[in-house]
């Protein structure tokens, strides 16, 4: 395997890059345990593979694998309660929930739109 390294004094007047090979393996030299770990373009990234892989990494590799985990956790609170307020807030920038009575049986009321 061949990394490329951008050499950004070689910048091109048209902000074009120009890419140099190196004789060395890209990433943290770690290879899957198995096809359950493997996507197409290298590790699954899934909350599962990457607790398992946290878990026997070390050094460099954990500390980016744990990094990569709490991106992952915090995008996911973004999109969805975040930008999923955001979305739904009336013109007048006031979230207006609508509730609903709730069922004798759950006696636990819920808000919809």
């Amino acid at each position: 395997m061949v990394l490329v390294k951008l050499e950004s004094s070689k910048r091109m007047e048209n902000d074009t890059k120009i890419y140099l090979e190196l004789n060395r393996t890209a990433g943290f030299n770690q290879f899957p345990i198995g096809v359950s770990e493997v996507a197409e373009g290298g590790f699954k990234t899934d909350r599962d593979t990457l607790r398992k892989l946290s878990m026997r990494a070390k050094g460099d590799m954990k500390e980016f694998v744990d990094l990569i985990i709490r991106y992952n956790a915090i995008d996911t609170y973004l999109n969805t309660f975040v930008n999923g307020i955001r979305d739904h807030v009336n013109t007048d920038s006031i979230l207006h929930p609508k509730f609903k009575l709730p069922k004798p049986t759950t006696r636990k009321y819920f808000s919809y739109s």
